[in-house]
């Protein structure tokens, strides 16, 4: 360790990097008290935002205990973090120091709330009466005209290609529907074309049907004029006997029922 890692009253600082936001000083104190007397524990905040900057510094009365926690705790995960212990380089700084720092250092940790803008404290300069800003060029000013110009056209330019672009997408989506409307009625008419077809077709199914029973009618009726009559008088004689035959087995039957019936009393 060399005489500058001492402070100005002989004290013995240790740096502690990459410790947790939600660390404490008395956290700190008791993880290092284990190895000596702490005279002091210091953990900068950033000036504008309050946040703790990710170290701490640790003040030890003897240089022996120092180096006995930086030779154990260096590398030492706590709170989540892998602490980096080492001897400080440089003396503690003030809060004054510490603001001044962040301000040089980096602007971007100042809150937007509190930035504040800065002004000179220098007089300020008054014109005189006879002062007057200088006149711009004329073809500067044409060329700034030209430019707006320009734009302006191109915005015009670039509106009137989505409106056709628009317009020609929408006609197409009008042909695409005009087209699935054409499909839609076409498949239609074919469909009531197949129904009428099969229509006719069962039209034409019953007429030829009745027609053969027709010409069958037509055909026994021939057949039956061309037989001779003495075919027929047989056929005539035949039903009249069956018919005889009926009644006949008729009475019988009913002499049977009276006979029953005569035997019952």
């Amino acid at each position: 360790m060399s005489r500058r890692d001492r402070d100005r009253d002989g004290k013995i600082s240790v740096w502690v990097k990459n410790i947790s936001k939600r660390t404490s000083p008395g956290d700190l104190r008791s993880l290092f008290e284990k190895f000596g007397d702490v005279r002091d524990v210091y953990i900068p905040k950033d000036y504008y935002t309050g946040d703790p900057r990710g170290f701490a510094f640790i003040e030890y009365l003897d240089e022996e205990d120092a180096r006995d926690a930086v030779d154990d705790l260096d590398g030492k995960e706590y709170h989540g973090n892998v602490l980096t212990v080492t001897f400080a380089r440089q003396n503690r700084k003030t809060p004054k120091e510490m603001r001044r720092q962040t301000r040089i250092g980096g602007r971007d940790s100042r809150s937007p709330s509190r930035r504040r803008r800065r002004r000179s404290r220098s007089p300020r300069r008054r014109r005189s009466p006879s002062y007057s800003p200088p006149r711009r060029r004329r073809g500067s000013r044409e060329r700034s005209r030209r430019r707006r110009d320009r734009s302006r056209d191109r915005r015009r330019r670039g509106d009137r290609d989505d409106s056709r672009k628009r317009d020609r997408k929408r006609g197409d989506d009008d042909d695409d529907s005009r087209k699935r409307d054409r499909d839609d009625n076409r498949e239609d008419d074919d469909d009531r074309d197949k129904r009428r077809h099969d229509k006719d077709r069962e039209d034409d199914r019953g007429k030829d049907r009745e027609d053969d029973r027709k010409r069958d009618r037509d055909d026994d009726r021939k057949r039956d004029d061309r037989r001779p009559d003495s075919d027929k008088d047989r056929d005539k004689d035949d039903e009249r006997e069956d018919s005889n035959h009926e009644n006949r087995n008729g009475e019988v039957d009913k002499e049977k029922e009276d006979d029953d019936w005569e035997k019952r009393r």
